[in-house]
Order: C-alpha cells, then sequence, then structure tokens
C-alpha cells in the first residue's frame, strides 16, 4: 500500500501546472551519473556513454525522476540478461538519451500502451512484485513537462530501448 501512495503521490507531482515549472539549462552528465548510482545493483551491469559537456534545456528534478525509473525498470525486468547501456548524443538541437537492456522486451501490441498509467505489460508485473504501473507515465509525464518527447522499442533479437529526446541548449 505504502508502495502505491508514494507512487500516486510522484504521478500527481509529475502531472503538475506546467507553467509553474522553470526549465533551465543543465549539464545532462552529472544528473544521468546521479540516476545510474541511485539505481544500480551489485549485480548489474550499466555502462554509460555521454560527452560530459552535453547540456539540455530541462527541469533537474523531473529529469532526474524520469532517468530513475527507466533505469530502474531496466535493472528490475532485464538486468539479469546481460549489460544495460545508457547513452546520450547530440542529434542537430536536439539530445537523444537512449536505456537499452538485453532483457525479453514486451509484446510488440502492448508498447504503445507502456506509457498509460497503471498499464501493466505482464500479469507478473503486479503490485504484489511492486510494480503499479505508473513508472513509465511519470516518465512520460515528467519528460513532457521539459518539452521532450519518449518512446520506447522492442531491440531486435532481444532487447528493450526507452529513448528521451530534450532540447539541445545550442
Amino acid at each position: 500500500m505504502s508502495n502505491l501512495i508514494n507512487e500516486l503521490l510522484s504521478f500527481s507531482r509529475a502531472e503538475m501546472d506546467t507553467a509553474k515549472v522553470m526549465l533551465k539549462t543543465i549539464e545532462l552528465h552529472p544528473v544521468l551519473q546521479r540516476a545510474v548510482q541511485r539505481e544500480s545493483m551489485p549485480t548489474t551491469e550499466i555502462f554509460t556513454k555521454i560527452e560530459p559537456k552535453i547540456r539540455v534545456i530541462a527541469d533537474p528534478e523531473l529529469l532526474a525522476r524520469a532517468l530513475a525509473n527507466i533505469i530502474r525498470n531496466a535493472v528490475k525486468y532485464a538486468g539479469k540478461a546481460g549489460p544495460i547501456h545508457v547513452s546520450a548524443k547530440r542529434l542537430g538541437e536536439k539530445i537523444k538519451i537512449q536505456v537499452k537492456d538485453s532483457g525479453p522486451g514486451v509484446p510488440d501490441d502492448l508498447v504503445k500502451h507502456l506509457f498509460e498509467p497503471f498499464f501493466r505489460p505482464e500479469p507478473s508485473r503486479d503490485r504484489c512484485s511492486g510494480s503499479v504501473g505508473l513508472g513509465l507515465a511519470i516518465v512520460k509525464t515528467c519528460i513532457e513537462t521539459c518539452k521532450g518527447t519518449v518512446s520506447a522499442r522492442n531491440l531486435k533479437p532481444k532487447g528493450f530501448s526507452v529513448t528521451i529526446t530534450l532540447t539541445s541548449d545550442t
């Protein structure tokens, strides 16, 4: 019950009025490193590849929450299947942040629903396992509040990828 309440509170905070959020230019590397360190497990390898000087326009708390949720999911559902790769690169005026894992992914027909509140792709991902289906809905709200986009896709032959796109400061 406590986990459900905490997730609901995080979701409500993430759904705040976007006019009240102050977006600013921030260095991505420290925010990303904090999220990786916070969500790492001793049995999971997480590799990061990011230029130290990449800067994005975002709210640092919302971006940190979104990154932590994505990394936490990768560790929880695919961490035993192989390393997790977190990268960021510049594409013109945009920055693409990608979290890739080597897990089984999700059924293709369910990928489009992953960012909906309370959606869980598998019955095994229920409240008893600690999942209430709000993690990726929180990610979407946080990233959209930062004027960015988020998407997910299965990798072939295996694996899963979540991509965040934000505006660069240049």
